[in-house]
């Protein structure tokens, strides 16, 4: 099987730990790893696209949660709920290839559910990072080139952001 269900985070299987109280596990490591080698990523370089990921990942959960972000059973709920007409809707082998790696569908959406209680709050902190940005970008913009430069100098934004979000842990 693939993909398990998080699993306690004991001493013996702690990958890293932030200065914040996040903590990755060999787990995550080897979860995200096996999600980078899906995709088509070499071994090393899916371990390596894993590691920085699971990093980049908890240091921006950090702060979202540090700068009051937060999410509500519900919010995750209605999340997976709108996900599951998503792909159901579709026709997404990528979506029923993974959903095939856990011993059950319930398993995988209770997987997702871990995943977004996580996920979440990084999007809503992220969000407000991006309305931030823009409004003080756009506000001298007028054209539309401009308006796509701004895009891309938030894209690296966010990137220098996150970088430093993990120096910090």
């Amino acid at each position: 099987q693939l993909l398990d269900p998080y699993r306690d985070k004991t001493d013996e299987s702690i990958y890293a730990r932030g200065k914040s109280g996040g903590v990755i596990t060999t787990k995550d490591i080897e979860q995200a790893t096996e999600f980078y080698i899906l995709a088509g990523y070499e071994q090393s370089d899916a371990e390596d696209k894993a590691v920085e990921y699971m990093l980049q990942r908890d240091a921006t959960y950090q702060r979202a949660i540090a700068v009051g972000y937060s999410v509500s059973d519900d919010e995750i709920n209605d999340y997976l709920d709108d996900l599951k007409v998503t792909i159901n809707d579709s026709i997404n082998e990528e979506a029923q290839a993974l959903i095939s790696q856990f011993g059950s569908e319930e398993e995988y959406w209770q997987h997702e559910s871990e995943v977004y209680k996580i996920n979440l709050p990084i999007e809503k902190y992220l969000e407000s990072l991006k309305q931030e940005y823009l409004k003080n970008s756009i506000s001298t913009r007028s054209n539309n080139q401009e308006a796509e430069e701004t895009i891309e100098n938030y894209n690296r934004y966010i990137e220098e952001v996150q970088s430093e979000l993990v120096k910090q842990e």
